[in-house]
Parts: structure tokens; sequence; C-alpha cells
């Protein structure tokens, strides 16, 4: 968050600050400015600078989903849960196109990646709500180059997709994946 000079990690791990989002002060070494509390197994974190939000994925077994935290307020709250069906299957990357209203979610799947893998596409109003859920790229179809995504950044209109490992798909393990956005 270069606006507000912050920087932000998620901890899985154990410890003071587990199952948490950290904030640290750009320039400022040792302890952190705060953390945020989001629940078990935070993962891949994107910033919206437009509405100045911080974007998680939370890979939990029982309430799996994105969560955003305000940068002004460090307040968490549900963006998308299964609320919206059960659409989340081990949520890790993310990334956002604020210009266009959306979030990119990569689910790495359970099954080594494969079929079981997608890309959701979650788009919101100006207020920060999201408003639909849709499969961008579903690893159902071979045809998708999908292989346990673990990774999205997004410059301009490209989409980039960072595999993993995987066994049906395998020919596309560990690459990258670049798909143009609409405009």
């Amino acid at each position: 968050d270069s606006s507000n000079a912050r920087v932000y990690v998620s901890d899985v791990g154990g410890g003071t600050y587990a199952n948490s989002v950290v904030v640290y002060s750009i320039g400022s070494y040792g302890s952190p400015l705060t953390f945020v509390s989001i629940g078990s197994s935070p993962s891949g974190m994107a910033f919206d600078s437009t509405l100045g939000y911080m974007y998680v994925t939370r890979q939990s077994a029982t309430s799996a989903g994105v969560y955003k935290i305000s940068t002004s307020s460090y307040a968490a709250s549900t963006f998308v849960s299964s609320s919206f069906g059960s659409i989340f299957n081990n949520p890790t990357g993310i990334a956002v196109r604020s210009a266009y209203k959306e979030v990119y979610v990569a689910n790495t799947g359970t099954t080594a990646g494969d079929t079981d893998s997608s890309i959701l596409k979650i788009t919101y109003d100006s207020s920060g709500n999201a408003t639909a859920v849709t499969t961008f790229l579903s690893g159902t179809s071979a045809s998708s180059m999908l292989c346990g995504p673990v990774g999205l950044a997004i410059n301009g209109t490209t989409l980039y997709i960072s595999n993993g490992t995987c066994t049906t798909n395998s020919t596309y393990a560990k690459s990258v994946i670049k798909v143009t956005l609409d405009s």
C-alpha cells in the first residue's frame, strides 16, 4: 500500500500473529504497526488502490473465501464466502483489476491441482461489495491449461497465472499462463 507507506504480510504459522495479516510501516523496522485477525489460513493478497482495500484469500476448509481489509481503519470483513455457493476450493492467489472492479482468485484445488482447480472472477460495486462470482477458467477443461494455479498477477489487460504441480494437465505444470482480459 504505497499510498499509506504500508506493507501487508499474511501469517499462516503459529505464534503471536498466527492467522492474521500483519501490517508494517515502510521504513520502520521491528514491531508491526498492527495486525488484523482473519481466521485460519490467510494466503494471497492484492491491493485495490481505488477503494483502499487489501483483499485476502482464506484457505480454511470450513470458511474459505475472500476477505477485505480497509487500509484506513484496518477493519476486516467478508468480501465473498460460501454464501455464493461452493465455489472455493483451496483459494490461494489473488489479483485486482481496480479500473474494472474485478478480483480474480486462483482455486488451487485438491486433486493434485487438476480437474477441480479454477480461476474465479468476482465483480464488485463502487462501495466494494461483491455483485457476482463466476468461473473464469475451469480445470475441468484441458484447454484451460490450469494445473494447480497458485499465483495471479495483472498488468493492464493481461492476467498471468502461475501453475503449480498436477497430474492430468502435467504439460502445464509449473508454467505461467498469459490470458488477455476484455478491455
